[in-house]
């Protein structure tokens, strides 16, 4: 935490919105100098609302600072889990230095702030929609996902777009899956459970509408997450060149039930 992130009595009463064009305050961090403190950033009307900006967070961090979600966060980072299973089977007889392989990657990554690593033979990238976005060269989360699956699966002998896709589809399926169900999720299913959920749990603030119930920030987390990984879907389904030099060598089929998702 940065030593200006802290509770300030009356500013920290107020909502957050992320769009400049309707924060009308911000806060320049403790001190007494006439710079420091709350300013305004525009004139208001008598009884408007003064909405601060608590930074470009995604869900994740704004449910646990401050026990709200967005529906629809743009700075939402979804949570890909790359597994060493993902190139190769258990009794596969390239299984040996395919986790060798995934090992000296991730100690070369590991050190990236988009990159956790969480237990061996595991490695979570943080992906948002400004990295699906950045130029090919940046170093970015979806940049550094793509060449690590081209490098390990150079070792395991396997298309790194089959690789890719099936990750992103994981992921799609496990941001959807029910607590304690006998089953997952189909894409039906969810498309109704999101549109009760937003009716039921959305309290306008700003330019955005959030949630503020246990399921309303659950379901709100999972959705802008979702939002990221169709991104993702769809750039692999367009076969553009993608970091890390992996081409695709075909293209995902047009009726992909994830590449529908809103």
């Amino acid at each position: 935490m940065q030593p200006d992130e802290v509770l300030v009595p009356f500013l920290d009463r107020m909502n957050h919105d992320s769009h400049s064009a309707v924060v009308s305050v911000a806060w320049n961090g403790v001190g007494l100098e006439a710079s420091r403190g709350a300013v305004m950033l525009r004139e208001v009307k008598a009884g408007e609302e003064l909405i601060l900006s608590y930074g470009c967070k995604g869900n994740a961090e704004l449910v646990l600072g401050y026990g709200f979600a967005i529906w629809g966060n743009p700075h939402e980072a979804a949570r890909v889990c790359v597994e060493v299973s993902d190139f190769a089977a258990p009794d596969c007889a390239k299984l040996a230095a395919v986790s060798n392989a995934f090992d000296v990657v991730v100690d070369a990554m590991r050190s990236r702030a988009y990159c956790r690593v969480h237990r061996p033979g595991t490695v979570t990238f943080h992906v948002t929609t400004d990295d699906l976005e950045a130029p090919a060269s940046q170093d970015s989360a979806w940049a550094a996902l793509c060449k690590f699956c081209r490098a390990v699966g150079a070792t395991a002998g396997v298309a790194v777009e089959d690789v890719l896709q099936d990750i992103l589809m994981r992921t799609c399926t496990d941001l959807v899956r029910v607590e304690d169900a006998a089953q997952d999720f189909d894409l039906e299913v969810w498309e109704a459970h999101l549109k009760r959920m937003r009716a039921r749990d959305s309290v306008a603030v700003g330019s955005a509408l959030c949630a503020t119930s246990v399921d309303g920030v659950t379901t709100a987390l999972r959705h802008a997450q979702l939002v990221v990984v169709m991104a993702a879907l769809k750039l692999l389904m367009g076969g553009e060149e993608l970091p890390g030099e992996v081409q695709p060598s075909r293209s995902l089929a047009s009726g992909n039930k994830w590449c529908a998702l809103q």
